[in-house]
């Protein structure tokens, strides 16, 4: 059985998530996984929540949310051998959208139960990782 943690962003895109660690739990495969359900409190938690996990030898972390939750947790994992798996529950999920996953939570977490780990290039700006999406100005701001 392998580890898996989803940490949700309970601020990202128009969705209500508070259902979604029954939707977890009934989708998910417990006979492969173990999972982890937490929810962000605040900017950056994120990045450390999935840097703790990666440091307690988690298998894989769920970035629930959208493509700045995926960033967030993708900065966490950064030089980690934990897998990165997303949920889009943001306004965009351009990053999701182009790996094809699916936008209905329920078909995403079906998808983790048959995933495979690929390998996926990021970008630095100052040392800033960032993946699919960054932004300078006045997006950045908003």
């Amino acid at each position: 059985m392998k580890n898996i943690a989803f940490i949700i962003n309970p601020m990202s895109g128009t969705q209500n998530k508070r259902k979604l660690p029954k939707v977890i739990e009934k989708e998910l495969d417990h006979v492969q996984w173990l999972p982890n359900i937490v929810f962000t409190e605040y900017a950056g938690h994120a990045v450390e929540l999935a840097r703790q996990y990666a440091q307690m030898g988690f298998d894989a972390v769920v970035a629930v949310g959208g493509d700045g939750t995926v960033n967030e947790v993708a900065r966490g994992l950064r030089d980690s051998k934990t897998a990165l798996g997303i949920i889009p529950m943001g306004s965009g999920n351009g990053f999701a959208r182009h790996l094809h996953i699916p936008m209905v939570p329920a078909r995403a977490i079906q998808m983790l139960n048959h995933s495979e780990v690929i390998a996926c290039d990021y970008g630095l700006a100052n040392d800033h990782l960032f993946i699919s999406t960054c932004g300078t100005g006045f997006d950045a701001l908003i």
